[in-house]
């Protein structure tokens, strides 16, 4: 069942995967803020932010929780690793703070336990390294 603000922009879709196919189509996407709507309208208390219609303080505090995000990822050209274990080593709070990879297992790898396919996708994803990059550190020893 469709709700009404998914209606209002998807009135001809009958079905979820049909509202998914026209909202990539539009880059636009229903979402249900009903628990979060209060905390968003509340955010700012200037005047510009109580005129400002809820799709747009939605965008605003979305680009700035992407943009606080990115800054927080180190870049490849920042950095050249000549190992994993070196690459695991000097990132550990960034991968723990991730919470994807268990911190035992952290530990191994900044000691050169040599990374599952997954543990490199998500080291080349915390750090914004390039997969590639780190299946190349991966072989090395």
């Amino acid at each position: 069942m469709l709700d009404k603000e998914a209606k209002r922009y998807y009135g001809s879709a009958q079905s979820f995967p049909e509202i998914l196919e026209m909202a990539a189509k539009q880059n636009r996407f229903p979402i249900s803020i009903d628990d979060i709507r209060d905390r968003i309208e509340g955010c700012r208390n200037d005047v510009s932010w109580s005129e400002m219609p809820l799709s747009t303080k939605i965008r605003v505090l979305l680009i700035e929780r992407v943009e606080q995000l990115e800054a927080q990822i180190p870049k490849h050209s920042e950095h050249t690793y000549r190992t994993v274990a070196e690459a695991v080593a000097k990132n550990l709070g960034a991968l723990a703070e991730y919470n994807r990879i268990d911190q035992l297992r952290l530990d191994a790898l900044a000691k050169g336990d040599r990374p599952t396919e997954l543990e490199v996708a998500r080291i080349a994803l915390v750090l914004g390294l390039d997969e590639g990059y780190v299946e190349q550190l991966a072989a090395k020893k």
